[in-house]
């Protein structure tokens, strides 16, 4: 059941509450907007778990019980949120709940959690969170790399490097232009195939470490594409003929 279902004088009433919530979260106070936000779910008509408002205030008041760092009370909310209308379909819900559950040291359920709202999200949902979260499911992903990516047209950034799959990370390339500003990176087990724009081209780049310098080759997407399925599905750098060496 949608918010269609409260009317219309009620549902502004909530949304007006919920907004004033979230100003004072942005403030930094916390227990001020626990009050709006619960005014708001006092709103709501029973049965409130079939209301949808009812599932993202719940997830309001989870969230900002993690940022209060009460673990377990966060871990209530969102497991009420889990299983209130449309809540199993959130990725934000099931990563909040793995965190919090991760927090109070119940790592199973924490780990089925954050798998899922891997699965429902990808990666991405994680790199605004510290990476022991998605290293705490890195075992149970097929073939990971950790990628690095300035799109500054898409306007996507991952900083500290962050476990990912094949397909979401074509994805991301496939999305990037080669531009001067732009980068992605993938690496594991000191292993690293990295590209970097050149307007209309891409710079193929593995650094060498040990020799102070990288192994460099222009490439076309479609090339670019191609060495990095093969680095996901074989777990290590390709072949590449034709590489020059640059000097750092």
């Amino acid at each position: 059941m949608t918010k269609t279902t409260l009317d219309k004088k009620t549902f502004k009433q909530i949304e007006i509450l919920s907004k004033e919530g979230n100003k004072l979260v942005d403030q930094g106070k916390y227990n001020a907007a626990l009050w709006k936000y619960n005014e708001a779910i006092d709103l709501i008509e029973k049965p409130q778990n079939i209301h949808d408002a009812y599932t993202w205030l719940l997830s309001s008041v989870g969230d900002v019980y993690f940022l209060k760092q009460e673990f377990e009370k966060s871990a209530s909310a969102f497991y009420d949120a889990l299983n209130s209308s449309g809540g199993n379909t959130k990725g934000f819900i099931y990563l909040r709940l793995g965190q919090s559950l991760y927090e109070i040291e119940d790592l199973e359920k924490s780990k089925e959690m954050l798998f899922k709202a891997y699965i429902l999200e990808g990666a991405l949902i994680f790199n605004s969170v510290d990476r022991k979260y998605i290293r705490h499911i890195a075992s149970d992903l097929e073939n990971y790399l950790n990628i690095s990516l300035q799109d500054h047209h898409n306007n996507k950034h991952i900083a500290t490097p962050l476990p990912i799959q094949k397909k979401e990370a074509l994805e991301l390339f496939n999305d990037l232009e080669p531009k001067d500003s732009n980068f992605f990176s993938l690496a594991k087990n000191q292993k690293v195939l990295q590209f970097s724009g050149l307007d209309s081209s891409w710079m193929l780049d593995i650094p060498s470490p040990k020799d102070r310098g990288s192994f460099q080759k222009k490439v076309n997407k479609s090339e670019a594409k191609d060495f990095i399925a093969y680095f996901f599905d074989e777990q290590m750098i390709p072949d590449i003929p034709d590489l020059h060496f640059e000097k750092w």
